[in-house]
């Protein structure tokens, strides 16, 4: 287990509750056990006081992975990259490059019908230009401008998206701590905002996944992003971190722009890619669990597992709600975008011939 650097400071997770040597919340719900050192340590890290050595670096550790707590990384310098991967949309891209000045910002020009255009614009803002001749989409127009530059850290950033350059230095500190391979933005689009809370993204949490929208990443961790996929290529390129041992972040204290439209035609887009992730992430991609059901028939194992009595009562008693609260959020569409995401998984499940996203978890 790598510590957490000196200097990190954490915030508790607001669902996080502490009582002697267990500290308990996280999503999933997680009981970490901890030696009293161990707790005395937790205690003042989670109330604020900085990593100060080895010890208290391994201690924060076992709280990020847990979920109990979120990093608040030091001021950090680091060489950056930015990639702008473009088609058109010349006053989107024109808005997008005047706030990323200061930065060495390398923009791909994904088979333009008028690349000229593309080029003036490119070359006004002071940006590198490269260019597809043919448009390959999001994940080979990245892929191209990855292979063109060379910092340690890369910064990918739609056209139709509006972030400034120290938005992407507070996002790039995250990387100070060697565990993190990439970290995301709020994004202030409906289809894209994952929340107002940080979170390890990893699938089956809070935040399981974080779009490319925004996203810095760390070179040694990449091996660029799957051309075969038209829509999802970043959820997957963070699934496969995160199943390498990577962390990913989210960090909603970042929020930037997104003008995106056409809302129905996205989350139809959206959900077509929900078929072949499944194939490529066979755990990740299912409906919500029903073990919640059986919680009640648990209550004797929560006691015993040292959980405050009011506790394990509170998580047996409403679980089987949660659950049907859950289950009836996933089954049943409640609007237009809702009626266009279904569709869309439902034509991309059967393109890649699989049924499991359909169906829920017995556990």
């Amino acid at each position: 287990m790598t510590p957490v650097p000196v200097g990190f400071r954490l915030v508790r997770d607001r669902h996080t509750r502490t009582a002697r040597d267990m500290v308990l919340g996280g999503s999933p719900l997680r009981l970490l056990r901890l030696t009293p050192a161990g707790a005395s340590i937790a205690h003042e890290l989670l109330a604020g006081a900085p990593v100060c050595n080895e010890r208290d670096g391994l201690v924060a550790r076992r709280l990020l992975e847990a979920g109990l707590a979120h990093p608040v990384p030091p001021p950090t310098d680091v060489d950056l990259d930015v990639i702008v991967p473009a088609r058109d949309r010349l006053a989107e891209l024109d808005r997008c490059l005047v706030p990323l000045t200061g930065l060495a910002v390398t923009v791909v020009d994904d088979g333009s019908r008028d690349s000229g255009d593309i080029e003036n614009v490119a070359h006004r803002h002071g940006a590198r230009l490269v260019r597809r001749d043919l448009n390959g989409g999001p994940a080979a127009a990245r892929n191209s401008g990855l292979a063109a530059t060379s910092a340690s850290v890369v910064a990918f950033v739609d056209s139709d998206c509006l972030v400034t350059a120290d938005a992407l230095r507070r996002l790039s500190r995250h990387l100070a701590d060697p565990s993190v391979a990439a970290v995301a933005p709020r994004v202030s689009d409906p289809l894209l905002d994952m929340g107002a809370y940080p979170a390890n993204v990893r699938p089956g949490s809070a935040v399981p996944y974080v779009p490319a929208t925004t996203l810095v990443v760390r070179r040694t961790a990449l091996d660029g992003f799957d051309e075969s996929l038209r829509y999802g290529e970043d959820v997957d390129l963070v699934w496969r971190l995160v199943e390498q041992g990577w962390s990913v972040r989210y960090d909603p204290e970042v929020l930037v722009e997104h003008f995106g439209v056409n809302r129905l035609a996205r989350r139809f887009a959206y959900g077509t890619s929900v078929g072949p992730l499944s194939q490529r992430h066979s755990t990740a991609l299912r409906g919500p669990a029903l073990a919640g059901f059986t919680a009640p028939l648990r209550l004797p194992t929560l006691l015993r597992s040292g959980l405050p009595a009011t506790t394990a009562v509170r998580i047996a008693a409403t679980a089987p709600a949660r659950t049907v609260l859950a289950f009836g959020r996933w089954a049943v569409p409640t609007s237009a975008g809702d009626v266009a995401y279904a569709l869309g998984v439902w034509r991309g499940c059967a393109q890649a011939r699989t049924v499991k996203p359909l169906l829920p978890r017995l556990r």
